[in-house]
């Protein structure tokens, strides 16, 4: 695994105090988060309630409830899109209070690209291919993000 020692250690803003709009409970993501994301891997924006299944079934495997079954697991190849999924609407921790997570694994031939873009499997992925995560919680109006172990 390679990692970006710099980011290990630190938070940064994903979604801006200043954005925040609390009438509409919405708020927009600064520029730039694609740069945490690397070419190869493939991404998940998860819940908190997804990230303790994985932790306790050891593996990655959607619940489809919110997607076709059809479909299988899905994942983006890109960070921000990963983000954009799990801290807007009914999942920000801002009215949540519970964190969201997003999941890095290499893409390999388990995974195959959709019509719609995105990456899916029908299998269940085992937990040593996450190479690493993001735990994003909200620090006031702000969420932040920050790496973390699975």
């Amino acid at each position: 695994m390679t990692y970006d020692y710099r980011l290990a250690s630190q938070k940064f803003v994903i979604r801006p105090a200043e954005y925040w709009d609390e009438k509409r409970k919405s708020g927009g993501t600064v520029e730039g988060l694609e740069k945490h994301g690397r070419h190869g891997y493939l991404y998940r924006g998860i819940s908190q309630a997804e990230f303790n299944y994985i932790r306790a079934n050891k593996h990655i495997k959607s619940n489809m409830a919110s997607s076709f079954k059809q479909e299988g697991t899905c994942f983006g190849d890109d960070w921000a899109t990963a983000e954009n999924y799990t801290n807007y609407g009914r999942t920000d921790p801002r009215l949540t209070g519970k964190p969201n997570y997003i999941i890095e694994v290499k893409q390999s031939a388990v995974f195959k690209r959709d019509g719609d873009g995105y990456w899916k499997t029908l299998e269940a992925v085992p937990i040593d291919e996450i190479t690493r995560v993001w735990k994003m919680e909200a620090e006031g109006d702000a969420v932040v993000a920050e790496l973390f172990s699975i």
